[in-house]
């Protein structure tokens, strides 16, 4: 076989490749990138990472290219030629990437071919969520030249357009059925977006003909989440173009590196359309008009929604998460679900807490659902009550007050025989499909262990007990607890009792943040103009979120809370005051309380914080350690709540008889927050290591109930009856979890509500943004899916199987020939990584003489 040399580039050439970066949208989609501190193989790897792509042509040219970068950042490459040969030496290129490899032979210009090579997809992947067009046949001739070779235009048209068509039709199909979306990029030419390219007339035609094709049914799979990518590749140095290179010497043409990015870049983003600024007009009219008039045409076609009923489900919790996970099933239509909440009403937290001073530390436009913001916040930082009436608002507003149970706590949950048996306190039972545990972090109160509790003689509670009916006007009042709450109730307390005593075991970083009141003619002026909510929601949530980097790296936003605090300190002008409220720690390694009148509270004569020991409580008061009384009319207990406990005392058992204080033995763990190895159909929000530490919880909840619900939606589309993270993939989470926490400020040296037993906090590592990335990529391997009846497909023993070959995540593949004295059967977990060999289940695949079966070795 002859090479042919790499020939030289001309200077138009390299401007090709110049002119592609100054695309505008690139430039956009670079400056995004720089903010978040991401390079493009980041953002590559979070979108394609745990994917199945297919990719045709992937032998040679651009297709080769991207199917190797694609298998660097972590994909399951689905590799389609017509040369087995060549496939395999992308194969064995790409034998140490982190990606797996699937080789298929195929002739697309071939019906039958493209049939079966769909049909044994299917069979063996249960489909793909890419699908890359990428083979394709060009001719270069006149009109003239033609008319004695109609068959070229045949089989052109055959490949570019009909296979295309007769591979990607089936697998949307597929994604269609599965609910989770896909992405299907063409690659197209520039030419079809000029006034004409001579001697490529077939060429042209068989690629407007895709092109038309794409951006007419762009509309009719709008709803189910399947878009489409035409990447309009100018004219690229590739192997199909190097044998008549001097026919081409006087074009630009883009290296092929370029052209590999251009493709890479529709996979990361997703646009419309791909171009080089030879068409930059039309790219700029597209940004503007094209998604507007997609969305306008798609009105005629609702999404995809199957007939069976989703799965029954019940929430345990009517607080912030019940709420937004029974919006969540409400917005995909279910009907068939109840919200059992112990307490009489909704609110969560912001019901059981009504003590004096309670205030939300997060800005009041960003503690709010997304899709229902309100212009009735009176305050920056909104205080509890309008908190409690928000959510009931909501609630009533939603209609979910029909399928909310209340006063019914649950006693027990267990899963039997796939579905979950609940039983409440009051001996009520009931059963789901799908459990769900809303029921927040901060509700089991913690009362502290201190000798002679019960005998103080005046009235005694926890803050989150707050009893109204006793007078505090003129009264001493004793507050042992000095975190958030302490704080808040020490601020509000000063101004009307005779004398308030804060006991402080470890003084708290405090930010003296201000809290202005919102004006009455602006929140009048937003209810008139919903966009000015939305603003406030977006502009209070990113700085918000951009603000609460700071627990997670050092950088300017840490330097920003610490000296916030240690400033707010500085305004206590007695020395021995402020010695005992200065921390030994790094501002955020607790929860960084904000208060913009507390260091003011305490330098008022009626107020003392009083760091002695408590030796005990008397009837009169606590008595101190030094010796000393202190007097009391009313004793709170500040001292926070149980805050691991999460759904517990509840029992829950889970597969096989496991109880959930079993698989916590070591402390809670949730795979991404929201599910439990050993615990099928169960999901939790605001579980074991969300991030509480470091963002509005509102979004996590919403983050985490859209995962519930897509999960949900699964198992009614694929018939799953059983789904639950392996204890493999939780492992690894949690090595991952483990060493990330170790750059944050949690881990700097204080004790707090944030750590378990063995002093690991229990929080969220990473941005919110890596929350959301996680909960929206699924990666299939993580999970074990039993279905009801699993959905077979049809064996022709006339129809011969394409070989598969899978590529060894950390080495060569071994290749075996065929035994067809016994049907090999492949087991349909056998894919999943991880798996250290090939695996056989009771469904036989028929194999020709020539098939190869790839091992891992």
């Amino acid at each position: 076989m002859d090479i042919i040399k790499k020939p030289k580039r001309a200077i138009h050439d390299r401007l090709a490749d110049i002119l592609l970066e100054a695309e505008p949208t690139r430039q956009i989609n670079r400056a995004k990138r720089l903010l978040k501190g991401h390079s493009f193989e980041d953002e590559l790897r979070h979108k394609v990472q745990g994917k199945r792509i297919l990719v045709t042509g992937a032998s040679s040219g651009v297709g080769r290219g991207a199917a190797l970068e694609l298998l660097k950042a972590g994909a399951t490459v689905l590799l389609v030629a017509r040369r087995s040969e060549l496939l395999e030496e992308v194969a064995t290129e790409a034998a140490d990437y982190e990606g797996k490899a699937y080789i298929y032979t195929c002739d697309l210009s071939k019906e039958e071919d493209s049939a079966r090579l769909t049909k044994q997809i299917i069979k063996e992947h249960g489909g793909v969520d890419v699908i890359i067009n990428n083979a394709g046949r060009s001719i270069r001739r006149t009109i003239y030249e033609a008319a004695h070779r109609l068959h070229d235009y045949d089989r052109v048209m055959s490949i570019n357009y009909f296979g295309a068509i007769n591979l990607t039709i089936p697998l949307v199909e597929q994604m269609r059925i599965a609910g989770t979306g896909g992405h299907v990029i063409n690659m197209s030419t520039m030419g079809t977006q000029l006034t004409g390219t001579p001697r490529f007339g077939a060429y042209i035609a068989s690629k407007m003909a895709l092109d038309g094709f794409a951006e007419s049914v762009a509309a009719e799979t709008y709803h189910d989440g399947i878009k489409w990518t035409t990447v309009h590749l100018p004219l690229t140095q590739t192997d199909m173009i190097a044998p008549a290179q001097n026919a081409w010497s006087g074009y630009p043409k883009l290296s092929l590196e370029a052209g590999v990015d251009m493709l890479l870049y529709a996979v990361a983003y997703m646009p419309v359309r791909v171009w080089h600024p030879g068409i930059q007009a039309l790219g700029i009219v597209d940004r503007l008009f094209t998604k507007k008039m997609l969305k306008w045409k798609a009105r005629e076609f609702p999404r995809y929604e199957p007939e069976k009923p989703l799965p029954r489900v019940a929430v345990i919790g009517a607080g912030m998460s019940g709420i937004a996970m029974g919006k969540a099933l409400q917005d995909q239509g279910s009907s068939d679900f109840v919200i059992y909440e112990k307490a009489d009403s909704v609110g969560g937290t912001w019901r059981d807490n009504t003590y004096p001073g309670l205030t939300c530390d997060v800005p009041a436009h960003f503690y709010c659902y997304e899709d229902e913001l309100s212009p009735k916040w009176s305050r920056v930082f909104a205080p509890g009550s309008e908190l409690r009436q928000y959510f009931e608002d909501v609630t009533k507003k939603r209609g979910l007050d029909e399928h909310i149970k209340f006063n019914s706590e649950i006693d027990e949950a267990k899963f039997e025989n796939g579905r979950w048996k609940i039983k409440t306190k009051s001996g009520e039972t009931d059963e789901a499909d799908v459990l769900v545990c809303a029921t927040g972090v901060l509700h089991h109160p913690n009362m502290p262990d201190i000798e002679g509790i019960d005998t103080f003689e005046g009235p005694s509670f926890h803050s989150a007990r707050w009893d109204h009916s006793v007078p505090l006007e003129g009264k001493r009042v004793g507050i042992i607890g000095n975190g958030s709450t302490g704080v808040q109730i020490v601020t509000a307390l000063s101004e009307q009792c005779e004398q308030v005593t804060l006991f402080q075991r470890t003084p708290q970083w405090v930010v003296s943040a201000p809290n202005p009141e919102i004006p009455p003619a602006l929140r009048t002026l937003a209810k008139k103009i919903p966009a000015l909510q939305r603003l406030a929601y977006d502009a209070s949530g990113k700085l918000f979120t951009s603000l609460f980097q700071a627990p997670l790296t050092p950088g300017w936003q840490r330097s920003v809370f610490s000296k916030s605090a240690k400033t707010s300190l500085s305004k206590v002008g007695n020395d021995k005051l402020r010695a005992r409220l200065t921390p030994d720690y790094a501002p955020m390694c607790k929860r960084m309380i904000s208060s913009p009148k507390f260091y003011d509270a305490v330098q008022q004569p009626n107020v003392d914080v009083c760091t002695t020991g408590i030796d005990r409580i008397v009837p009169q008061g606590v008595l101190t350690t030094d010796g000393e009384l202190h007097e009391f009319d009313i004793l709170v207990f500040a001292t926070g709540f149980h805050a691991q406990s999460y759904m517990r005392p509840m029992k829950v058992t889970g597969r096989d008889g496991m109880s959930l204080d079993a698989a916590w033995n070591e402390g809670p763990i949730a795979h991404n927050t929201t599910m439990i190895p050993g615990f099928p159909n169960l999901f939790t929000l605001m579980g074991p290591n969300s991030p509480i530490g470091n963002s509005s919880l509102v979004p996590i909840a919403e983050a985490q109930a859209r995962y519930a619900v897509k999960w949900i939606d699964r198992m009614r589309r694929e018939n799953i009856q059983e789904i639950e993270p392996t204890q493999e993939a939780t492992d690894a989470f949690y090595e991952e979890v483990n060493e990330a926490l170790g750059t944050t400020v949690w881990t700097s040296g204080c004790n707090s509500w944030y750590l378990n037993e063995d002093g690991r906090p229990i929080l969220w590592p990473w941005p919110l943004d890596e929350l959301t990335r996680r909960l929206t990529n699924v990666v299939e391997a993580d999970f074990h899916i039993r279905r009801a009846d699993e959905v077979t497909v049809e064996d022709d023993d006339s129809i011969e199987e394409f070989n598969s070959q899978l590529l060894k995540a950390d080495g060569g593949i071994v290749l075996t020939p065929k035994d067809n004295s016994k049907d090999k059967v492949a087991d349909d977990k056998s894919m999943k990584a991880g798996d250290k060999s090939m695996k056989a289940d009771d469904k036989s695949i028929k194999t020709d003489d020539k098939s190869m079966t790839a091992e891992k070795s």
